[in-house]
């Protein structure tokens, strides 16, 4: 039961005494007349202990603090005895205490005589109240906005900041793919590529030491790229952050560019309310299961397989820097579509007063062995200044190569939010010749709620002639010829050194209501020492009729590779009731007269949906051939991994995939596994308690020890952590199921659930031949109450390791009696749950 405390009004200052307000209520009465009495009980039973529900009682507590519904986290508190008899003890705020959850107390000089352990008044403060919840160890208050530290207002406190363990950890991730086609129905061709991605990593305080890098083979060849290795730390006080090592500049400005040095800048992500920054997202359309391989500047970032039908990937794991992005769509009859996805970020539009800024400066990282690697320095800025208006720009240098840029960004209210920058560089080519250019970006985003449209995105880019980025004028290397390239990497190759005159971004969504949403977007770059351009356009529209959705869509891609392909599709998905699974039908049909229709089952199954699977067949007709194709993959996680394969049959030709994932941790308590890891994380320790499964991670449970990793976690923020409430176990007991932690970025972070060791059991408690009565109170041998007894003199006592003798205590009316009992756990070994076990009280 909550108790409420009436905080009075006073125009004095803080004054900081240890009284405390009177509780409010008396807490319950209960007759005892109205309870049945086995076995002819002479005493009444004495049920003033639950005249306050959940007694609090003093001494140290650990609680979850909330301050005008922010979570200020897990703090230990100390309960002192209340003055009136029989009332629950009361929490003592300290000063430490107040200024750790945001209230003000350097603005009263008298805070400066109180000692850091003395209990501090709160009744001076105008209509602050607070009320304390024993089950769910949660004291919440209400706090004047007067009183509150505005600057600690929408932000998890730094004070809280969990800087985690030391530690070493690697996350992998492992593919293997096969293909294999006819070529024209003549030559029987095939195709193996795997893929390694590592991420590894050591912790020390704040300090972060991280190597990144992957192993992509294919056909004989393969390319190493574990060029990221790197040291760095945030800054708090500063809400910035510091790597050295290998570094990518910033790129809200100036193209990223790869150095080797030192990078100082601020992190928003430190900040309340404000954006995580941005990863790109790529969009596409498949028109068979295909495998989609994701490139920037030549280095395969991500592959993996997809349906039929358009696709979103959002899951991009550590890019380094910006740059556009290279997709390659191979579909399962050989048939592949290569293009270039261009993204950008609407910068963002700054509070009056805000900063945001970035210093490099190192060496630079060249892609290949023929170019130049000179001392690069970068520096950029972002202010915000009154009436909605942030200034930007910044400054690149390095040798024959000098840039500028100067920009601004508009919050034009409801006319949305509009940004213009210009960047001029001047340069000396490999040839020596002098260039001097400039490039022009306008972008634009408004969000129209009244009409449920969402211009998320819209961009324009014009370079002139003679404007260059600093990496196309240190490479070296001749453009390829695009319509005779030699391999894929010459293709990606000559788009990242094309000199490029426009660049436009669009696209739209429009909800529609009951009649459905509506989405397009576009996007093209042409180059001015190539005639051919890169286009990108989809059109889709999705509804739903009952429990039955639909989507249609077309695509149309083309780029300097290839002609124009063009597709059209339809989805339709139906949910099986009473099951997790979902019944589908797909249509494509794309330039060529190549079709293909498919039916679909996917769900999941075993206990958490820990097992995804999906079965597809169908008939399609490509160029060469027609006939039947089937597709089957699964994906099953458990708490130390995951594993799926997926293979597809077209015609005659097929495509398989096998890839695992995981992680490994070592810290001070040894070593343990886990799911594919996200840099920051948290590990769960509640000691002895094994296979406890994580509420709020159905898939993972603890191991033998009690151990367990939560493989991703979101750095300063707020991350719950529970245990199942239903979890038994006769050995241990867990004394709390839910704790709350906030990591700093990279951090690994412990979640410690404290778990008390021993046998618990059920026993029925007699004296005299007669049951002891509901009510009475059980102490162990320190005098610590321990339990008391229910109906029909059920007792409950856990944490039974040694021999241990406990004295049950009840009467009223001024009688009252005890007697004491012993237990062994020696002789509880071998017993059901479900026996009878009587004890004896003397």
């Amino acid at each position: 039961m909550k108790k409420t405390i009436a905080i009075h009004l006073t125009c004095a200052g803080l004054l900081f005494t240890s009284s405390f307000a009177v509780q409010a209520d008396d807490g319950e009465f209960f007759d005892s007349g109205f309870l049945f009495r086995p076995g002819n009980q002479e005493l009444p039973t004495d049920l003033s202990i639950f005249s306050h529900s959940n007694r609090v009682l003093p001494g140290p507590q650990q609680v979850k603090i909330i301050v005008n519904q922010r979570n200020f986290g897990e703090h230990t508190i100390t309960f002192i005895p209340n003055e009136q008899a029989n009332k629950d003890a009361l929490p003592c705020f300290t000063l430490p205490l107040l200024q750790a959850i945001g209230i003000k107390t350097v603005m009263f000089p008298e805070h400066e005589t109180q000692d850091n352990e003395t209990c501090v008044d709160l009744s001076v403060l105008p209509a602050a109240t607070y009320s304390f919840d024993a089950s769910s160890a949660t004291l919440t208050l209400s706090i004047p906005q007067i009183a509150l530290d505005n600057a600690a207002r929408g932000a998890v406190p730094m004070s809280l900041w969990n800087d985690g363990e030391t530690s070493m950890w690697a996350t992998y991730q492992l593919s293997h793919y096969r293909g294999t086609f006819k070529d024209n129905n003549v030559s029987k061709q095939s195709n193996n590529s795997t893929f390694f991605g590592l991420q590894a990593g050591f912790n020390v305080g704040a300090w972060r030491f991280r190597s990144n890098g992957s192993l992509y083979r294919t056909d004989g060849e393969q390319h190493w790229n574990f060029n990221e290795n790197y040291v760095e730390r945030d800054i708090p006080h500063w809400r910035s952050r510091i790597r050295f090592g290998d570094n990518t500049t910033t790129s809200t400005t100036f193209t990223s560019t790869r150095i080797r040095g030192v990078k100082l800048e601020s992190d928003d992500s430190m900040l309340a309310n404000s954006e995580q920054g941005y990863a790109p997202t790529v969009e596409g359309f498949a028109n068979s299961t295909a495998k989609v391989t994701i490139r920037q500047n030549g280095n395969v970032m991500y592959t993996t397989m997809v349906a039929p039908g358009p696709f979103v990937i959002n899951d991009l794991y550590a890019i380094p820097g910006g740059g556009d992005l290279e997709v390659e769509i191979e579909e399962t009859n050989g048939h592949i579509v290569r293009y270039i996805q261009p993204y950008s970020i609407l910068p963002s539009m700054l509070r009056e007063g805000r900063w945001q800024y970035s210093a490099s400066v190192g060496k630079y990282r060249a892609y290949s062995s023929d170019t130049d690697e000179p001392i690069v320095a970068q520096a950029t800025f972002a202010h915000g200044l009154p009436a909605g208006v942030t200034l930007y720009g910044g400054t690149m240098i390095s040798k024959n190569y000098f840039a500028n840029s100067l920009g601004i960004a508009l919050n034009l209210s409801d006319w949305g939010g509009l940004s213009a920058d210009l960047i001029h560089s001047t340069a000396k080519d490999q040839d020596g010749e002098r260039l001097s250019g400039y490039a022009m970006r306008v972008q634009y985003a408004k969000n129209l709620q009244t009409t449920g449209t969402n211009l998320r995105l819209f961009g324009y880019r014009y370079s002139s002639a003679n404007y260059r980025d600093l990496s196309q004028i240190l490479t070296k290397s001749q453009i390829f010829d695009p319509q005779n390239p030699s391999s894929a990497e010459d293709f990606y190759q000559s788009s990242r050194l094309w000199s490029k005159s426009h660049e436009y971004q669009a696209s739209i969504t429009q909800n529609l209501g009951e009649y459905g949403s509506l989405s397009a977007s576009y996007s093209k770059i042409q180059f001015r020492n190539n005639m051919s351009a890169s286009n990108s356009f989809n059109i889709g529209y999705g509804n739903s009729i009952g429990s039955i959705s639909y989507y249609i869509s077309y695509n149309s891609v083309s780029s300097a590779w290839q002609r124009r392909n063009n597709s059209v599709m339809l989805n339709i998905s139906i949910p099986l009731e009473g099951t997790n699974s979902y019944a589908g039908y797909s249509y494509s049909r794309q330039t060529g007269g190549t079709y293909s229709h498919d039916a679909t089952l996917s769900g999941s199954a075993l206990e958490n949906n820990a097992l995804t699977y999906s079965v597809r067949a169908g008939r399609s007709k490509d160029n060469s051939s027609s006939g039947n194709n089937y597709y089957l993959s699964s994906s099953y996680r458990n708490s130390i991994g995951e594993i799926s394969a997926s293979a597809a049959r077209m015609h005659k030709n097929t495509q398989t995939q096998i890839s695992v994932s995981g992680s490994l941790v070592i810290d001070q308590g040894g070593i343990l596994l886990g799911q594919h890891m996200n840099d920051t994380a948290i590990i769960v320790d509640a000691p002895g308690a094994a296979n406890v499964q994580l509420a709020s991670h159905p898939t993972i449970r603890t191991n033998s020890s009690g151990r367990a990793l939560i493989p991703y976690a979101s750095p300063y923020r707020e991350n719950q952590v529970s245990l199942s409430p239903d979890y038994y176990n006769e050995n241990v007991t867990l004394q709390r199921n839910h704790l709350t932690v906030v990591p700093t970025k990279g951090a690994i972070v412990v979640a410690y659930f404290e778990t008390e060791a021993g046998r618990s059991e059920l026993f029925t408690l007699k004296y005299q031949g007669k049951i002891v009565p509901f009510g009475a109170a059980i102490y162990d041998a320190e005098g610590e109450r321990k339990a008391i007894i229910g109906p029909i003199g059920r007792l409950w006592l856990s944490g039974l390791i040694e021999v241990q003798k406990f004295t049950a205590r009840w009467g009223t009316n001024g009688e009252s009696r005890e007697c004491s009992f012993t237990i062994d756990p020696v002789t509880l070994v071998g017993t059901t749950e479900d026996s009878n076990k009587e004890l004896t009280c003397e």
